[in-house]
């Protein structure tokens, strides 16, 4: 019963039939059952222990980019079966460092992909977010403290001037500050996506009244 209930709210969520992600396997090709069925499964309770690690403005996020991922893998992937699978397992490879011991499934991680270090939600009295101009930016994750625009936790990504993520004076309003913290001393190349916010230099910040993903790059 609790297989069902899992394949059917996947099959649900990802609007799409449970017998289409499995129709390339063959009726009697038990082992190919067997994968997709655990892919599936593997995901949902991946998608489930980050959530409920989550404060409810950052789960708000994560249950955003659950549904972006989702409307991607069904847009670029459509039947295609081998894609399907590659797909699930970067994103269940993705979401491994983050799960819970008794949660973390065996043969889940994989080199080579960027992993999820931290859902920010909104910053605490910070108003609406600016614009719903997206901004991506990959390098190291620092602390700057030269340029007055620029103070925070922020991505060095060789522009003139770093994106700030999380400006110094927000530093510690949420549970998600502490994984930056860690990833900044070492300077950890990072991958970050939310909103910009452009400074009166130019150079965007990251918009800290709105959500962002940050993503640990592989070495």
């Amino acid at each position: 019963m609790r297989a069902f209930v899992i394949g059917l709210m996947l099959a649900c969520a990802l609007a799409t039939p449970a017998s289409a992600q499995y129709e390339h396997c063959g009726e009697d090709d038990i082992a190919c059952h067997e994968l997709w069925y655990w892919l599936e499964e593997t995901l949902f309770l991946y998608e489930q222990g980050v959530s409920a690690s989550l404060d409810e403005g950052a789960r708000q996020c994560f249950a955003a980019d659950i549904a972006a991922w989702r409307a991607e893998v069904e847009a670029s992937c459509a039947d295609d079966a081998v894609c399907t699978e590659a797909a699930l397992r970067q994103r269940i490879a993705s979401l491994d460092p983050l799960q819970p011991g008794a949660n973390a499934a065996e043969g889940a991680a994989m080199d080579g992909v960027p992993e999820l270090a931290a859902v920010l939600g909104p910053e605490p009295e910070t108003g609406a977010p600016a614009s719903a101009e997206p901004l991506e930016a990959s390098g190291p994750l620092v602390w700057a403290g030269e340029n007055p625009e620029h103070m925070g936790l922020a991505v060095d990504a060789g522009a003139t001037a770093p994106h700030v993520v999380v400006f110094d004076m927000e530093i510690g309003s949420q549970a998600g500050h502490d994984a930056l913290l860690a990833l900044a001393e070492a300077a950890t190349p990072v991958r970050v996506t939310g909103g910009a916010r452009v400074a009166p230099d130019g150079v965007a910040n990251f918009d800290t009244a709105g959500c962002r993903l940050v993503y640990r790059l592989p070495d």
